[in-house]
C-alpha cells in the first residue's frame, strides 16, 4: 500500500465517521514531521498493573517503604514508591482546617502533610516516575515511562456517551440578567455596574503593550496565587467513600498538575516560563452532614445547576483573604456541566470577578467551583485535572478558545472535554488566553505573593538546581540528563548514573552532558564545591582547584600552600595564576621561585611533589626545581647522605581570547591578561541535541512530509 492509498483511507475514513457518528465531529490536525516529537504520543502499548499495595519496610533499609506492581510491554516490575511532600503546600504558610459534624471545626499547619507518594520502576529506574496517593490500601495516580504517560485510576477512561462541557459562561450571565433565577439580585446588578463604570473611569492604561511592560515588572521574582480549596461531604463521601486523607490527596494532586502548567507557562513569550502559578494556603474539609450556607446541600436524586452552585460559594466570607476560592465536590451538575468560574476579562461579567476580586455587594467573585462526576460517573484523574485548571485560567483571565478562533481552538481552555489528549497542546494555554490573562494579571494582580521556593519543573534553574527540565514527559524524552520532577532520587540535579553534567550549567557541559575540553582547559568537575564533604584534607573543585576551608582556589597556589588571587592587569598578552605571597599578588611561576630557589622551602617542595602533572601540557610552561633533602634512614649516621632532589612543575599560560580559570571557574583571557569568569545563565534552557522519538514509519518520511493524525473533538 503506498502513501496516497493511505491518505485516501484516512479522509474517507473521516468523512463516513462524520456521516455516521452524530455525536462526534472528526478533526484532521496537521503537524509536519518536525513538530510531531512536541507532542505527547498517544500509546496503545500494553500498560497493566495490581495497584494493591505491599509494605517492604522489612526487606531492605529504604526509603521507597511500598510497592505494587506494573506490567509494560509484557515484562513486570515492582513499582517502588515512598512518601513525599507537595510542591503546592508551602511551609509556614498552609493549613488544614476540619469541619466537624457538631458544627465545631479545627485548624492545624499543614506544612508537614506528607500523603502523596513518588517512586519509578524497579526495571526502568531512570527511564520512569510515579506520582500519587494512597487509598485503602491501593494506588491511584501517573505513571509516565519513556515519556509516555499511564493512569493507575479507580475510573477506566472509556468513550464520552455525550458531550461534556467544562463549563458554560452564559451560566453566569443568567444569575446576572434573569429576573426568574432564584439567585437573581437587581441591588448587586447594579453594584457590579457602577464598579465596572469606576474601573473603566480609572486612570489606567488599556493598551497591550502597556500591560505587558507592568506584567514584566510584576513578575520578576515568580509570583503566586493563594488558594482556598474547599473540599466538599460529597466530594469525601461520594468520591471517596469517606476517606478523608484520600479527598485531600487528590485534590492535592489535582492542584499540583495544575500548578505545573502554569509555572511552565510563558504568558508574555519572553526568554521562558515566568514562573506563575499558585500555592495551596488552606484546606477546609467540610465532613459535617449539614452544608454549611456557603455549600448547596447534596442532592443524589437531581442535579443541580453549576451556576446555583457557584452563587452560593460566593457567599462565602473567607473568600475575601485568599487570592482566588475553588469548591471541589462530589454532586452531580445539570447538563454534563463539571465547573463554572467568574471570568475577570469578559465585559459582559462587567469585568469582575476572577483573581484578587474584593467584595461587592456581600458576594465574592474570586470563586470557582468543579465536580468530579457526571450522570455517566465519576472522572478519570486527566479529565478531572484538565476541568481544574481549565476553571483557574478562567479566573486568571481567559475566556474560552471557542473554533472560530482557528489560532487558539483546541488548547487547555477549549469549551469542552476531548475524549482523547494525545497532544501537549490540549493542555497548555493559546497565545488568546495568554494575552488576556497577561492583562488582568498587571491589572489586578495585587495580592500575589513572591515566589520564596524553587520549584523543579518550570524549566528555571533556581537556588538548589543542576537543570530543570520541565515536566516529566518532556525530561524523559527530550532531556536524559537532568532528573525529573518526580525522579527515584533528587529532583532537578544532573543525572549522574548516566551522565557527568548538563548543559544549562554552562559552557563546560557538551551537548552530549559529557564534560567539555576547551582550548588547553578541562572541565572536569568543574561543577564540584566547597567546602569539602567530611571535611577531606584533599578536596578537589572547579577546575583544577582544591578546597581551602570554603574557598576553591587553584591546584597552582594550593600545592604550595598559598591563596589564589586576582592577576593585576599588564600587556603580556597571555593569562596565568596568581596567588598571594608575603601580601602581595604575584604569578605562581613567580610565587614557586620564591619558595623554592630563594626560601629553599623543603616542606613546600614535599608537598609539591604529592601532585600529579596536568594531562594536558598545550597551554602551559615550566620550571624545574632542585632541592637539598636529608635521608632520614642514615640520620643517625655522621656521614649522612645528602642528595639532590628535582621537581619539574607546571604552570597555566594561555593566551588572549582563549578559555582561562580562576579559582576553579571558567573564564576568557581579556586583551589586559585577565581571566574574565563566564557567568552562568541562569533561567536559560539551552537545547540539547534532537532525541526526538517520531511515530511515522521509516518508510513514510521520504514520500510524505506532512501527516494527518486523527483527534476526536467533541462536537459543539
Amino acid at each position: 500500500m503506498n502513501i496516497y492509498e493511505i491518505t485516501n483511507i484516512l479522509i474517507i475514513y473521516a468523512i463516513f465517521d462524520l456521516f455516521f457518528n452524530h455525536s462526534k465531529v472528526i478533526s484532521l490536525t496537521i503537524f509536519d514531521e518536525n513538530q510531531f516529537a512536541e507532542y505527547y504520543q498517544a500509546s496503545n502499548e500494553q500498560f497493566s498493573y495490581d495497584n494493591k499495595i505491599r509494605n517492604r519496610k522489612r526487606e531492605a533499609k529504604t526509603p521507597f517503604t511500598y510497592a505494587f506492581s506494573i506490567t509494560y510491554r509484557h515484562n513486570m516490575s515492582n513499582a517502588y514508591i515512598k512518601r513525599r511532600k507537595s510542591d503546592v503546600i508551602l511551609k509556614g504558610k498552609s493549613t488544614l482546617t476540619v469541619i466537624e459534624d457538631d458544627g465545631k471545626n479545627y485548624t492545624e499547619d499543614m506544612s508537614e502533610y506528607d500523603e502523596l507518594y513518588e517512586g519509578y520502576m524497579e526495571n526502568k529506574p531512570h527511564d520512569s516516575s510515579i506520582s500519587g496517593y494512597i487509598e485503602d490500601g491501593y494506588f491511584f495516580g501517573r505513571v509516565v515511562i519513556n515519556g509516555k504517560v499511564f493512569y493507575i485510576d479507580e475510573v477506566k477512561p472509556q468513550a464520552l456517551r455525550r458531550r461534556i462541557v467544562i463549563d458554560r459562561p452564559m451560566d453566569v450571565l443568567r444569575m446576572f440578567n434573569e429576573t426568574n433565577n432564584p439567585y437573581y439580585d437587581a441591588d448587586l446588578l447594579a453594584k457590579l455596574k457602577r464598579t465596572y463604570q469606576e474601573r473603566m473611569m480609572a486612570p489606567r492604561s488599556r493598551s497591550s503593550v502597556a500591560s505587558k511592560q507592568i506584567f514584566q515588572e510584576w513578575k520578576k521574582r515568580g509570583m503566586l496565587c493563594p488558594i482556598l480549596a474547599v473540599i466538599d461531604n460529597s466530594f469525601v463521601r461520594v468520591i471517596h467513600k469517606g476517606n478523608r486523607n484520600a479527598a485531600i490527596s487528590h485534590v492535592i494532586l489535582t492542584m499540583e498538575e495544575a500548578n505545573a502548567i502554569f509555572r511552565g507557562t510563558d504568558f508574555d513569550n519572553q526568554d521562558g516560563p515566568d514562573n506563575i502559578g499558585f500555592y495551596v494556603k488552606n484546606v477546609e474539609v467540610i465532613e459535617s452532614g449539614t452544608a454549611p450556607h456557603y455549600v448547596e446541600t447534596y442532592s443524589r436524586r437531581k442535579t443541580i445547576p453549576a451556576d446555583q452552585f457557584l452563587s452560593k460559594f460566593s457567599k462565602y466570607e473567607a473568600l475575601k483573604n485568599y487570592c482566588l476560592g475553588l469548591l471541589f465536590t462530589g454532586q452531580i451538575f445539570s447538563d454534563y456541566v463539571l465547573g463554572l468560574a467568574y471570568v475577570a476579562y469578559q465585559k459582559e461579567f462587567f469585568r469582575v470577578g476572577g483573581v484578587c476580586e474584593t467584595e461587592i455587594q456581600g458576594s465574592f467573585f474570586n470563586a470557582m467551583v468543579a465536580s468530579a462526576i457526571t450522570p455517566d460517573g465519576k472522572l478519570d484523574q486527566l479529565k478531572f485535572d484538565v476541568t481544574v485548571a481549565h476553571e483557574i485560567g478562567h479566573s486568571f483571565g481567559s475566556e474560552h478558545d471557542e473554533k472560530h478562533l482557528v489560532n487558539c481552538y483546541g488548547h487547555i481552555m477549549s469549551p469542552e472535554i476531548f475524549e482523547t489528549y494525545q497532544n501537549k497542546k490540549q493542555i497548555s494555554f493559546s497565545s488568546c488566553s495568554r494575552k488576556s490573562m497577561i492583562e488582568i494579571m498587571a491589572e489586578k494582580g495585587a495580592c500575589f505573593e513572591p515566589v520564596t521556593e524553587p520549584f523543579c519543573g518550570n524549566t528555571l534553574i533556581e537556588e538548589g538546581e543542576d537543570c530543570d527540565c520541565g515536566v516529566d514527559v518532556e525530561c524523559m524524552r527530550k532531556d536524559p540528563c537532568c532528573t525529573t520532577r518526580r525522579s527515584s532520587g533528587q529532583s532537578c540535579v544532573v543525572n549522574k548514573k548516566k551522565y557527568s553534567c548538563h548543559p544549562s550549567q554552562g559552557v563546560c557541559c557538551t551537548k552530549k552532558c559529557t564534560y567539555a575540553f576547551l582550548d588547553n582547559v578541562d572541565c572536569k568537575h568543574f561543577d564540584m564545591e566547597c567546602p569539602c564533604e567530611n571535611n577531606q584534607k584533599s578536596c578537589y573543585c572547579g577546575i583544577e582547584g582544591q578546597c581551602i576551608g570554603s574557598q576553591c582556589h587553584s591546584l597552582e597556589c594550593a600545592r604550595l600552600k598559598l591563596y589564589e588571587c586576582d592577576c593585576e592587569k599588564n600587556k603580556q598578552k597571555s593569562c596565568q595564576i596568581c596567588c598571594m605571597v608575603n601580601d602581595q599578588c604575584v604569578t605562581s611561576m613567580k610565587a614557586a621561585r620564591y619558595l623554592l630557589k630563594q626560601q629553599k622551602d623543603v616542606e613546600v617542595l614535599k608537598r609539591a611533589m604529592s601532585y600529579s602533572k596536568p594531562k594536558s601540557l598545550k597551554g602551559r610552561v615550566y620550571e624545574d626545581y632542585c632541592l637539598t633533602l636529608e635521608n632520614k634512614k642514615k640520620k643517625k649516621n655522621k656521614n649522612k647522605d645528602v642528595g639532590k632532589t628535582c621537581l619539574r612543575l607546571y604552570f597555566f599560560n594561555e593566551a588572549v581570547g582563549k578559555y582561562c580559570t580562576a579559582r576553579g571557574s571558567i573564564g576568557k583571557c581579556t586583551k589586559y591578561s585577565v581571566c574574565k569568569i563566564i557567568e552562568q545563565r541562569q533561567h536559560m534552557f539551552p537545547l540539547l541535541e534532537s532525541r526526538a522519538v517520531s511515530a511515522i514509519p521509516s518508510g513514510i518520511i521520504p514520500f510524505f512530509n506532512i501527516i494527518f493524525i486523527k483527534f476526536i473533538y467533541l462536537f459543539l
